[in-house]
């Protein structure tokens, strides 16, 4: 018999696909999935879509099909007839698209009304490749934690609590940790869940032939509470295995298909990124794109039917007027009750085919929801992105018999079951629409009958007593609520009630029940599921949604499918599985060619670098070596010494003879190419403009204190670390460090009401240690943006192999898709830092950890991969040049004169001479790839105490008025930047503290009881302008008085976190943007150089923005090479020295580094052994 039924379905099976893809064409196709376009935010488009109101004139001619309702299965049908070549009209009676997928807002608010979460949304899930169909890949779905829902039994006073978890495997591990003693229950529940697909469950429960296939089918007719009790006496695992709740009590309500219910989650829950509405907006579109439309405020008052009892039209109520529209197909997605009862002319209704369909069925449970509005954020109120199921008892059938029994005054203060879900916390993009707020839904279930007295009334003039009643429930389950969530109670700003009444009103739900008919266990007796079709005794009438086969959105969305199917006379799930496999097959494609191109790749990389190196090694001499660095010799004290090698003026007669190179600017990133030069053999000349070498690395000295213009600190000078093995060959050794405290850095967040301090540690562990216990429901986000760190640390070097290996291999690499092969770092580093973070987490204060570095350019326009690899640069710790930061260009320049060259001020260079040969061409498209950064403003403060006095620290503090950087980008620092001179000088939204003479150990024996501060903020040089063409010191009061707004407004925010340092100031001196034009050279004061927004750190970009330029012999250095900052111009001053020298002379440091190490191992291996003689 098995045999027989086999050979007869395959038979079945390969004739019926032979004939359905020769004979008819699919609405689905791989092809007509587009990249997904940004979410629209702008609410009159999102309007126009769908808002549509209802006109005669709107309604496309020759139709098709018409559909009546705009729910979930409406829509799907209407999608997929439209891409099968059919023009469709779908009618909303509602005044915007979407039914249970609709949202609304009040207040700026934002509530989604019947949709919760996804299942099966997972890459090829059955329900993703449906929604790319449907919607053409625009719909994006959010993967909610692991732990997507929890079931709460609060039965006393400490609720038990048993988290859900997804995953293929953890699901069941779960439950087996949180029941110990039920393991074989457990896993027996998973058999069954596990006996077959959805899809197919589907499929054969509506053929007819499940019984004979398989005996899992008797399990859609076993109620849930018999087969619970069959697996486990355990009353809590009972409601675990069936706390989807819908109106039906277990003892009623299919074992299977609750099941079912739980198996769809296993693979992860989903939300869609932008709110639920995204779903009728984006199938909306693709209606519309192919000659359909979607129009709303068009109640249908009844379904035409001829004298043979076929369907040809529906009238819709216009005013007062009736207006009717034709088509050969309708479809009703509006409930069997609405569209047998209520549309069907009298006659229809009577007939026999009709009744027996209606009998079938019953009403389901109405529903109350309550929405509530809260004004903080999800971080603030504690709440989470898992929905939470509560329940009175563990005993489900005994409290639902006992509540929907109760009367009508008894009921608001005995509700036995809740579902509780935040929207906002399930968005991430919830904060951009909405800052600072956030809403949460609660569900539950009543009796129709206890509203009904009030049903002739009109939707909000129902009345006192309506109101009353309503706000029964209210009080009742929102207080049930805050004992779970307490924070809430205090943030409640905005509720509303939605009654059965409301549902009527604004969905067209039969008796107030969303989830439809009841979804009782005869409805799924094999007879009754033959016999609940799509298609109805009325000809050309078709129904869709929820009632078609069970409830919820997934339901509704299987309904419109096999509605479609059934119109189309074709099982458009063959397309979806064909489909589903076909993604898999080129996935497995992709990923196979991906490998062969990679170890293509490998094989290429490795052959250029053994013979580069072969080359490089045996024919380069190298400017670096170990045997150069020459034990630390004592701080030179005396002034006159220090001037002599920073201040030597510029004569003719000072510059060498036979010069190699001239060097413009005496810069971290033109000392470093200097003395790279210098050590390799040529002859060199620094020629700065300023009275002191050293760029943002010079100090200057005024009334006893020494301020650094720029330095703040280093990273990666532990031992044997790239940079302090830099450091050690330009200065020879001479350079000491002194490593600050763990704590290096503090976020300070200062809203004006409260201040809120995050210390970030540096540390290989405790760096993360410290962010996972400030912020514990993040631990996710926290490793990946660890991961991010780490990738950006060990791959950033192929950033900078694009700017030494010849630009035309460096443009192949990228445009050929091989440069992401060979790693991500190319794509992360062109993603901007904002929409990174989002995808990680909501938590706008970990955002701003994230990010919080400023130097003029805001997350959304910066680059993840730069924002992580400054956080990477501090993680082995915080380091400050013992004796301040003049001691860089100090020991740099004694290595430039070692070598024969000379480090020459009060040189400012007028003109780079150019032969007749040395066209400027290129140049504009080197100029047009940058734009300019943002200016600083820098505080200068003078104490007469010491660190202790004054309470300082060796921190620096980033201080921020707002946890959205972003928004302190725009619309606040937009509106910062957008501001009128005049405004500006008070609304400074963020600032850095930093405390020289705190982080200088020998600041004390230099300065001794004296303390300095510096603070850094940013600001837009035209505020500065009118006093461009005036001189130093001579820029007149108006100007002095313009930036000492400035000055006193950061001061007094400093006082906010040291007080003492008020009463013991004793100088102060400000440099605007003009003063670093003058001091800095800093073109618009901007001494973080040119913007690093986005595009700059594109591949090609990177590639394009090369040391050599399109003047021959002309080539550049510092922070304009590769990013901002004194590590970045280094970076800049070595990746210079390399294309000078055509030798990457970051082979020699990571050679020395390696050496380096290597000795050191030996030398403790020597220890040991004699040690152990």
């Amino acid at each position: 018999m098995w045999l027989l039924l086999w050979m007869v379905s395959f038979m079945v099976w390969v004739g019926g696909t032979i004939w359905f893809f020769w004979k008819k064409p699919s609405p689905y196709s791989v092809a007509s999935v587009r990249p997904a376009e940004p979410l629209v935010l702008d609410q009159k488009i999102r309007d126009k879509v769908l808002k549509q109101g209802f006109t005669k004139d709107k309604v496309p001619e020759n139709l098709d099909a018409i559909i009546i309702g705009s729910g979930i299965g409406g829509m799907t049908v209407a999608a997929t007839l439209a891409k099968a070549g059919k023009k469709v009209l779908v009618l909303e009676q509602h005044d915007v698209a979407g039914g249970c997928c609709h949202t609304f807002t009040e207040k700026g608010f934002e509530f989604d009304v019947g949709l919760h979460y996804f299942g099966q949304l997972h890459e090829n899930g059955l329900f993703r490749v449906a929604f790319d169909q449907i919607t053409e890949g625009q719909l994006q779905f959010a993967e909610l934690p692991q732990h997507f829902d929890s079931v709460v039994i609060d039965e006393g006073e400490k609720p038990r609590v048993y988290p859900i978890l997804s995953g293929r495997v953890e699901m069941e591990k779960n439950l087996k940790k949180l029941f110990p003693d039920e393991h074989k229950a457990v896993e027996e529940f998973f058999k069954d869940m596990k006996l077959m697909p959805q899809w197919l469950a589907l499929f054969l429960l509506k053929s007819g032939i499940a019984d004979l296939i398989s005996p899992v089918f008797r399990l859609s007719t076993s109620s849930s509470t018999e087969m619970n009790y069959k697996l486990t006496s355990n009353k809590d695992l009972h409601l675990v295995f069936s706390y989807y709740f819908y109106g039906t009590a277990p003892k009623e309500s299919s074992y299977l298909i609750n099941a079912l219910l739980l198996h769809h989650f296993k693979r992860g829950a989903y939300y869609p990124k932008g709110g639920a509405s995204e779903i009728p907006f984006h199938i909306t579109r693709v209606i519309q794109k192919y000659g359909g439309r979607v129009l709303v405020r068009a109640p249908v008052s009844r379904i035409l039917v001829d004298q043979s009892g076929a369907a040809y039209g529906v009238t819709v109520k216009k005013g007062e007027d009736h207006v009717e529209i034709r088509a050969p197909v309708i479809i009703s997605n509006c409930g069997i009750f609405n569209t047998f009862q209520k549309l069907l002319p009298p006659e229809i209704q009577s007939k026999p085919g009709i009744q027996s369909r209606v009998d079938m069925m019953r009403p389901g449970k109405a529903s109350f929801l309550l929405f509530s509005g809260f004004d903080a954020t999800q971080e603030e109120l504690g709440i989470p992105r898992n929905s939470v199921y509560v329940f009175k008892s563990n005993d489900m059938d005994g409290m639902m018999d006992e509540y929907f029994s109760m009367s009508k005054d008894e009921a608001p203060e005995n509700v036995p079951m809740l579902l509780l879900t935040f929207p906002s916390a399930k968005d991430p993009g919830s904060q951009i629409k909405h800052p600072g707020k956030s809403c949460m839904t609660i569900l539950t279930m009543v009796n129709y009958e206890w509203f009904e007295e009030w049903k002739d009334t009109r939707v909000r003039k129902r009345g006192d007593d309506y109101f009353d009643y309503k706000m029964r429930f209210t009080n009742y389950i929102f207080d049930w609520a805050c004992k779970l969530f307490p924070k809430i109670r205090d943030r409640l700003v905005y509720q509303e009630a939605a009654t059965p009444l409301t549902n009527m009103h604004y969905l067209g739900s039969h008796l107030g029940a969303i989830y439809a008919t009841d979804q009782n266990i005869e409805r799924f007796y094999a007879e009754a599921v033959a016999r609940n079709r799509c298609d109805t005794p009325v000809k050309n009438l078709y129904l869709s949604g929820q009632d078609i086969f069970s409830c919820g959105i997934a339901g509704a969305l299987h309904g419109g499918l096999l509605c479609a199917s059934t119109v189309l006379n074709y099982p458009v799930y063959i397309d979806l599985l064909f489909i589903k496999k076909k993604l898999k097959w080129m996935k497995a494609r992709e990923m196979e060619k991906q490998v062969k191109q990679k170890q293509q790749m490998w094989l290429l990389l490795v052959s250029l670098f053994v013979g580069g190196m072969i080359w490089l090694l045996w024919k380069k001499p190298s400017p670096y070596s170990v045997a150069s660095v020459r034990p630390v010799e004592p701080l030179v004290l005396d002034q006159k010494i220090r001037d002599k090698v920073l201040k030597q003026g510029f004569t003719k007669d000072k510059v060498p003879e036979n010069l190699d190179a001239i060097i413009i600017g005496s810069g971290i990133g033109g000392m470093t190419v200097a003395a790279t030069l210098a050590k390799a053999g040529k002859k060199v000349l620094v020629l700065e403009q300023h009275d002191v070498a050293g760029g943002c690395c010079h100090t200057f000295t005024e009334k006893g204190f020494e301020f650094d213009v720029g330095v703040h600190y280093f990273g990666q000078l532990h031992e044997n670390g790239l940079f302090k093995v830099a450091f050690d060959q330009i200065t020879e050794g001479q350079l000491e460090f002194v490593e600050l405290p763990q704590y290096f850095d503090s976020v300070v967040i200062d809203d004006g009401e409260k201040l809120i301090d995050y210390p970030v540690l540096s540390g290989k562990v405790e760096m993360m240690k410290n962010l996972k216990k400030l912020f514990p429901d993040d631990h996710k986000a926290i490793d990946e943006f660890f991961k991010v760190m780490k990738l950006a640390a060990r791959r950033v070097s192929f950033l900078g192999a694009l700017k030494l290996m010849p630009q035309w291999l460096a443009l192949f690499l990228l445009k050929s898709g091989i440069g992401d092969l060979i790693s991500p770092v190319f794509r992360l580093s062109g993603a901007s830092a904002t929409e990174m973070n989002h995808t990680l987490t909501s938590n706008k204060d970990l955002h701003l950890l994230f990010s919080y570095y400023f130097y003029g350019t805001a997350p959304k326009e910066s680059s993840y991969l730069i924002n992580a690899l400054m956080l990477q640069h501090f993680k082995r710790g915080a380091y400050y040049p013992r004796g301040g930061a003049s001691e860089i260009p100090f020991h740099i320049t004694r290595v430039i004169q070692k070598y024969g060259g000379r480090v020459l001020v009060r040189a400012p260079v007028s003109r780079i001479l150019v032969d007749q040969s040395g066209a400027a061409y290129e140049i504009q498209s080197r100029v047009d790839m940058m734009r300019p950064g943002k200016a600083s403003f820098l505080l200068f403060s003078g104490f007469d105490a010491t660190q202790e006095e004054l309470g300082i620290t060796p921190t620096s503090y980033w201080m921020f008025k707002s946890n959205d950087m972003d928004g302190i980008e725009k619309p606040q620092m937009d509106e910062y930047f957008s501001m009128s001179k005049e405004e500006a000088p008070e609304n400074v939204p963020m600032v850095l503290l930093t405390f020289p003479s705190a982080k200088d150990p020998t600041s004390q024996m230099r300065h001794p009881g004296k303390s300095c501060m510096t603070i850094l903020t940013m600001v837009n040089y035209e505020w500065f302008e009118e006093w461009k063409d005036t001189r130093v010191r001579k820029r007149g009061d108006d100007y002095f008085d313009y930036k000492m707004r400035f000055a006193n407004c950061m001061f007094d925010w400093a006082c906010k976190l040291f007080p003492k340092i008020r009463d013991r100031l004793v100088y102060q001196e400000a440099a605007t943007p003009l003063s670093n034009m003058h001091y800095l050279s800093s073109n618009l004061g901007a001494i973080y150089s040119t913007d690093h927004n986005l595009e700059r750190f594109y591949a090609e970009s990177m590639a394009r923005n090369r040391c050599d330029t399109p003047v021959k012999n002309l080539y550049l250095s510092g922070q304009d090479i590769f990013s901002c900052g004194v590590a970045g111009a280094l970076h800049g001053g070595l990746l210079c020295a390399s294309t000078v020298l055509n030798y990457p002379v970051y082979i020699d440091l990571m050679y020395i580094k390696k050496k380096l190490k290597w000795m050191k191992a030996r030398e403790m291996e020597k220890q040991v052994k004699q040690k152990q003689q």
